[in-house]
């Protein structure tokens, strides 16, 4: 299990503008004394970009949106964001489906990202900006005016943004744990510094070799190596956690987004240089630490679940398709000279079927629309007052013979 231990009673005393690395304490509630703890969120959404050729526009994602020279380009395993080379270009990829809070449980953002230069894995582009986290994109996204609500790790461009910097950091390239509200940004910690505490120490491969190097910065600028970025967020705080460690935090709801329901999404947009950025997105999901999990959902997009009313009763959805059916149709005829002829037409639409004798002499039923003979093969008897209902009603004409005269009750609908 996940500790997440009284971390905002904490911060409570800490810097509020920076509040970085808090040193987590087991907490206990005082009536029990059990400890506090927290268990793996449920998923809610998951993406590992597994088909062979296509991004999964019809369950996961709306079409990405591209502006000028920006693209966003699939293949197996990763879907890539580009900036493109001229102002104001852009790529935008986000859910379909927006995520609302649980409070007081956590939602949890998780993007696995290489967020390294178009051409080369090295620094990054410090006039272009990307954002990845729980947002709404501006309707026409800069760098300067990127994003309408959401609360999100951002590589700014050297546009200064709004908002009090911390220590005055703020632009060239600068990884940043950020909040919009109302288009208005809220800087809450820079993540391109060392923090006290935070180290993140090489990783190798099974010979021995370097796989990722160390670095003392949450920020990766010179590795191919992929960033886990962590949002946990529930509408009144949040924690941002790189790599597994938690290096920011929001400790009030008036620094968030004025909209906490929000989609999954990442963003890159060229701030004014005629070099691309590109942004490898790699795995995307979300969870719900709030388990709420007593819900009639479908298991392989866990995020479409049923509704009900006020009344408790099952919604059907407004965009659902009308039910198949048919006008029901009653027929009486008289058969007119004791020979086979037809109660009912062929009807690919029929779901329900009765022939009733409501004479008072045998009837033939032959439910294939052959020639109805009493007695014959194909041919049911049905006595007075008898009724032929099918449990799967046959599509073809349905045809009968009565006695001159005697009348016969048919039905579909």
């Amino acid at each position: 299990m996940r500790i997440r231990a009284a971390i905002l009673a904490f911060l409570a005393f800490a810097a509020p503008a920076l509040a970085q690395n808090p040193t987590a304490q087991l907490s206990q509630l005082a009536i029990t004394g059990g400890l506090k703890t927290e268990g793996i969120p449920v998923s809610k959404f998951a993406d590992t970009f597994n088909s062979p050729t296509t991004l999964d526009t019809t369950n996961n994602w709306s079409t990405p949106t591209t502006s000028g020279t920006g693209s966003a380009t699939y293949t197996q395993g990763q879907e890539i964001l580009n900036s493109g080379t001229t102002t104001g270009s852009y790529a935008l990829l986000t859910s379909q489906t927006t995520f609302a809070i649980n409070s007081p449980a956590y939602l949890i953002y998780r993007g696995a990202f290489n967020s390294g230069a178009s051409g080369s894995q090295t620094t990054e582009i410090a006039t272009n900006c990307k954002l990845m986290g729980f947002f709404v994109a501006a309707p026409t996204p800069t760098c300067a005016a990127p994003v309408t609500d959401g609360i999100l790790f951002e590589i700014t461009s050297t546009t200064t943004p709004s908002g009090t910097a911390v220590g005055g950091l703020a632009g060239a390239g600068k990884l940043q744990a950020a909040t919009y509200a109302g288009g208005s940004r809220t800087l809450l910690a820079d993540l391109s510094v060392v923090i006290p505490g935070i180290t993140y120490p090489p990783i190798f491969a099974a010979d021995g070799s370097v796989v990722c190097p160390g670095r003392t910065t949450p920020q990766r600028f010179a590795d191919t190596c992929n960033y886990i970025l962590d949002i946990w967020f529930n509408g009144n705080s949040a924690e941002f956690d790189i790599d597994g460690k938690p290096v920011a935090f929001m400790l009030t709801g008036s620094l968030g987004p004025n909209n906490n329901s929000l989609p999954w999404s990442a963003m890159v947009i060229n701030g004014g240089g005629t070099s691309a950025s590109q942004l490898k997105i790699n795995q995307a999901s979300v969870g719900d630490e709030g388990r709420n999990s007593n819900k009639i959902c479908d298991p392989v997009s866990p995020w479409r679940c049923a509704t009900v009313n006020s009344s408790g009763q099952l919604l059907a959805s407004s965009t659902a398709a009308a039910a198949v059916g048919i006008t029901p149709t009653d027929r009486t005829i008289a058969s007119a000279s004791g020979s086979s002829q037809q109660i009912m037409a062929a009807n690919t639409s029929r779901h329900s079927l009765t022939i009733e004798n409501t004479g008072n002499a045998n009837c033939g039923v032959n439910p294939t629309g052959g020639t109805a003979a009493i007695g014959a093969a194909g041919t049911l008897t049905l006595a007075p007052l008898g009724s032929y209902t099918p449990a799967i009603p046959t599509l073809s004409a349905v045809t009968i013979i009565c006695t001159a005269g005697q009348s016969i009750y048919g039905n579909e609908s």
